[in-house]
């Protein structure tokens, strides 16, 4: 028997839902619930069309996080209900999209829907915004009070006021931008955030029928060192977050579990007690907290509860809980319910090494100093953490930061002639071209 997904979304990204659903699923077919900046503003239409939709709907998925908002204030469905929300990479795609385009770094920008201060996690990244770019935000309320005619009119001002281009999440307000000739970009969703809050839908009900005894995984992640200031880190955040994120999901499609994201540092994973220990030798081999303690800036405190419903799980989770906070390093936590706390699993860097706890505010002022972007200057430190040693010449530069020869020169040149670093050897290895610098970068 199917499994009916109701999807309710724009038009484009429910198309690009039955994509995924065909390359990714078997025995989901879908039923499709489109919306757009219109016709939102017609609740009472909306709501009885959609309670009429769920009638023969397993479950349903909003594929953007602002229509259900919108919408489920007003109307609560009958049924299983996920929705999925946009992340930094997906913009992050989207604005690289736009700066191939436009041949050149983007000096400002008009957005909707997306909060200015998400966009301010890129805005440090010199290949795609110049250094002093402006953001032209519309606030989230107007996008919804407002009809769609206010909206391209806005951004239309935008433009004559000094944006580049548009990035909405509208795909009817792009459409018609298009057609006024301003180039416009369409935020998609990212394909794993997709599919992994299909597999939540499916698992949860499963999960929750299920006579085995389950088990709540609470998995958060903290700064390695704990002297720490709060300071703002978003380069280096968006990066590794986004990696863990998809490590963790990873690791819990390999136990058929649902994983929910409850904040960019707090994860559960909710999945049948068996199949977590035989995927982890009955926990005695985690390998996901080990990747995360050795390749990220995080320690990760991963505290489980098992019992005989979620609740009675996550009550015992609780309790690991309170013992995995009070570890420093990256640590495993079980409690069975009714018992106490088991003897944590305890992981360290294998190097032994710890970033100081000033590197960053070192590496911003280097960046600030020799105009090399942060992400940049973070990417080569970890690299020579790697590999013990500061030394690099333009081709490692290249492969690391994954940019032209010519770019990493480019590069090389910013960090010779603002004194971040120093040639240290000089090798012609043909008789044409420049000579291939080594160069000792002053972390």
């Amino acid at each position: 028997m199917d499994y009916k997904l109701l999807a309710i979304g724009y038009h484009t990204d429910i198309e690009y839902l039955q994509e995924i659903i065909k390359d990714h699923f078997n025995g989901i077919s879908i039923i499709s619930f489109p919306v757009s900046a219109e016709s939102i503003h017609k609740k009472k239409e909306l709501t009885v069309s959609l309670r009429n939709a769920c009638a023969t709907a397993s479950g349903a998925i909003y594929l953007r996080k602002e229509l259900y908002e919108i919408i489920s204030t007003d109307t609560e469905l009958p049924i299983p209900v996920r929705y999925v929300e946009m992340d930094e990479v997906a913009l992050q795609q989207a604005l690289l999209r736009a700066r191939l385009h436009s041949h050149s770094a983007i000096r400002g920008i008009s957005v909707d829907i997306i909060p200015a201060a998400e966009l301010r996690f890129l805005l440090q990244d010199e290949d795609i915004f110049t250094k002093n770019a402006i953001i032209w935000d519309i606030p989230f309320s107007e996008c919804f009070s407002k009809p769609h005619k206010a909206l391209v009119e806005k951004h239309i001002r935008n433009i004559n006021s000094g944006a580049d281009l548009v990035l909405t999440n509208f795909p009817d307000i792009a459409e018609e931008l298009r057609r006024n000739n301003i180039a416009v970009y369409y935020a998609v969703p990212g394909k794993n955030n997709i599919i992994q809050e299909i597999r939540n839908l499916k698992l949860g009900i499963k999960l929750y029928e299920t006579q085995n005894r389950l088990a709540y995984v609470y998995l958060c992640l903290r700064y390695k060192y704990t002297t720490i200031e709060l300071i703002q880190l978003p380069v280096r955040e968006m990066n590794e977050l986004s990696n863990i994120s998809n490590n963790i999901n990873a690791f819990a499609q390999s136990i058929d579990a649902a994983c929910f994201s409850l904040s960019r540092w707090e994860f559960v994973i909710l999945c049948d007690e068996n199949l977590l220990m035989q995927k982890t030798a009955s926990l005695t081999n985690l390998p996901l907290l080990k990747k995360i303690c050795n390749e990220s800036i995080f320690d990760a405190l991963m505290s489980i509860g098992i019992g005989r419903t979620a609740k009675t799980a996550y009550s015992s989770a609780m309790i690991s809980y309170s013992s995995s906070v009070r570890i420093r390093n990256t640590n495993a936590v079980i409690t069975y319910e009714g018992h106490e706390p088991l003897p944590p699993l305890i992981y360290k860097m294998e190097s032994g090494k710890e970033i100081p706890v000033n590197t960053d505010d070192y590496i911003f002022s280097m960046a600030e100093k020799s105009s090399v972007s942060y992400e940049s200057l973070h990417k080569l430190y970890i690299a020579s953490l790697k590999k013990e040693s500061k030394l690099f010449n333009s081709r490692e530069i290249a492969e690391i930061l994954g940019i032209s020869s010519r770019s990493a020169n480019r590069l090389l040149v910013r960090l010779l002639d603002s004194d971040c670093a120093t040639i240290v050897n000089s090798v012609s290895l043909n008789t044409k071209g420049r000579p291939n610098r080594v160069i000792q970068i002053h972390f």
